[in-house]
């Protein structure tokens, strides 16, 4: 079985080998997405919000442990990880306050009785993220993608592949954040068409 392995930056000394998922495996993962984002999609937003704000807590009370990973699997001082840590709380709470009027329906005036823009959820979102922000580019994504009901299936750096399951951890385990655990170059057959 293929696996995906990381290293700490500044010493070279390898961290943790990770089981690669397989086709199988990925199926089931984006099939778990589809239905979890469906079922999420008919949530109101304000529930959506309220669970943002719980990620948000849970990554102010676990900031120590997640800036330690950061530090290790990609060389980040400390004192940064830490900093990325906090404003990936600060924009769930942001975006938990905020997305009911992002969202709102907006009138349009326009010849006919009434027209109005609709944000509508799009299902599951496919997040292919660089490895030198490993906490803060997924949240800024899953907030604002949850946030307007979608799911998300993360593809990230190999290299951070133990903050990928972190953040997965942290959203839960109704699959509204799946990280995927492939190759760079498979990444494609994920995508239709």
């Amino acid at each position: 079985m293929a696996t995906i392995g990381t290293a700490n930056p500044a010493t070279g000394k390898p961290l943790r080998d990770y089981p690669a998922h397989d086709w199988a495996q990925l199926d089931a993962r984006l099939s778990r997405a589809q239905a979890a984002g469906t079922a999420w999609a008919r949530t109101a937003v304000a529930e959506r919000g309220q669970r943002l704000r719980a990620i948000g807590d849970a990554l102010t009370r676990r900031r120590a442990e997640y800036a330690a990973l950061v530090t290790e699997e990609m060389g980040k001082p400390l004192t940064e990880a830490l900093a990325e840590i906090d404003k990936c709380a600060w924009n769930c709470a942001v975006v938990a306050d905020r997305a009911p009027s992002w969202l709102a329906d907006r009138p349009v005036p326009t010849p006919p009785q009434r027209s109005w823009v609709s944000y509508e959820p799009l299902g599951v979102v496919l997040a292919v993220m660089p490895w030198n922000f490993p906490f803060w580019q997924v949240v800024r994504f899953a907030a604002a993608a949850l946030a307007a009901g979608n799911a998300a299936v993360l593809k990230h750096a190999p290299n951070v592949t133990g903050c990928a399951l972190a953040i997965e951890e942290l959203f839960g385990d109704e699959n509204l954040l799946s990280a995927l655990l492939i190759a760079d170059e498979d990444v494609g057959a994920l995508v239709p068409g």
